[in-house]
């Protein structure tokens, strides 16, 4: 089983993140990633996905807090091999606050990214809709602003991403 785990500010953001996974069989466990902050910075989670022998992951890191919103932001996704440990950052970028890179898909070597323009980092899988329980997915791609959709290499600092769709 993988986990994501991390202590919380009392807004929901996390001050440390782990991953980790744990064998169910044995109880053994292993580490594959510990994210901390500086003081005034907060992490912003996103997605993981699996997918065979890799993982993905996705965050951000806001600081220069005015009230409950960072004006700043730096996303995060890291590609880790799940049998020898290694992790590669796929994305470290600054963008606006009310942008984010959402995690749509992947396979072992590619990710699928919904860039969208103006939503903030809340993912699909995140968002909780208490009053309106039936809000499905398509309802929440269609009530974010405008995306784009990207088809993104899982390589060291990859500098491009080819559109597949608008």
């Amino acid at each position: 089983a993988y986990y994501l785990w991390g202590e919380r500010e009392g807004d929901g953001e996390y001050k440390n993140l782990q991953f980790f996974s744990s064998n169910l069989a044995n109880g053994q466990r292993r580490n594959y990633c510990n994210i901390a902050v500086e003081p005034g910075q907060l992490i912003l989670l996103g997605d993981l996905l699996v997918c065979g022998n890799k993982a993905v992951l996705s965050y951000a890191i806001g600081e220069d807090y005015e009230g409950l919103l960072p004006q700043r932001k730096t996303q995060y996704i890291l590609a880790f091999d799940l049998i020898d440990g290694t992790m590669t950052t796929v994305m470290c970028r600054e963008i606006p606050y009310f942008t984010t890179y959402d995690l749509w898909g992947m396979s072992e070597s590619h990710l699928i990214l919904a860039y969208h323009h103006g939503i903030g980092i809340d993912s699909y899988g995140s968002v909780s809709y208490k009053d309106t329980p039936t809000y499905g997915y398509d309802e929440y791609v269609r009530d974010i602003h405008r995306w784009v959709l990207l088809e993104y290499p899982i390589a060291e600092d990859a500098n491009w991403s080819r559109q597949v769709s608008v």
